[in-house]
């Protein structure tokens, strides 16, 4: 068995990541008030990697794994047998912890401002966390977690769109926002997902080793 910790993993995704921003604002110039949202986007993804992804458990003789695909299941075991602050922490921790993956993306993207194709890119986001939990093994894969995520990227939608209501609205902030969003879709995955992306090509080939 091999355990990947998160430090070092954390720090090459970042320096890619920074390589990577630098490159595009040579390239195609920016904004400050653009990056200032992406930067708020990429830490927001870095806390959700560590959280899901570490400590990387990876064992070359078992590719067993704790597998729920029963709708609340476990939010029923954790509701029955465990105490309530634990079942409250689990819980309300897998909606929050989406919460800014909905109020930021749609910042950053026109097409996301509608509540359907923000809402399936964060259940996308969440299902791939958990089938790389099923090489990483630093959690169970669990259909429960996805659903609690993807509610979480709902609201934080819904509270995207209040704010964004109330600066149209008022004219506060109005061209701050509007300096912030971009009609391109070509990075709406590749600005969350860079650092998920370095963690599998750190840890694929260790288990096809």
């Amino acid at each position: 068995m091999v355990i990947i910790n998160a430090p070092a993993t954390l720090l090459i995704a970042t320096a890619v990541w920074l390589i990577w921003r630098i490159v595009t604002w040579r390239r195609r110039g920016g904004d400050v008030v653009r990056e200032f949202v992406v930067t708020a986007l990429f830490l927001v993804t870095l806390l959700i990697v560590q959280i899901t992804q570490f400590p990387m458990k990876i064992i070359f003789y078992d590719w067993a794994s704790v597998i729920n695909l029963v709708p609340f299941a476990s939010i029923t075991q954790l509701i029955q047998h465990t105490n309530t602050q634990v079942a409250f922490t689990n819980i309300v921790g897998n909606v929050v912890l989406f919460m800014p993956l909905g109020f930021l993306l749609p910042i950053l993207f026109r097409s996301l401002q509608r509540p359907w194709p923000m809402i399936w890119r964060g259940a996308a986001i969440s299902v791939a966390i958990e089938l790389m939990q099923l090489i990483t093994r630093a959690r169970a894969v669990d259909i429960d977690d996805v659903i609690l995520n993807t509610l979480g990227a709902a609201l934080g939608f819904a509270i995207y769109r209040v704010v964004a209501t109330l600066i149209r609205r008022f004219g506060l902030g109005r061209r701050l926002l509007d300096r912030a969003v971009a009609d391109t879709e070509r990075e709406q995955l590749l600005i969350p997902l860079w650092p998920i992306g370095v963690t599998l090509l750190i840890a694929i080939p260790m288990v096809l080793s």
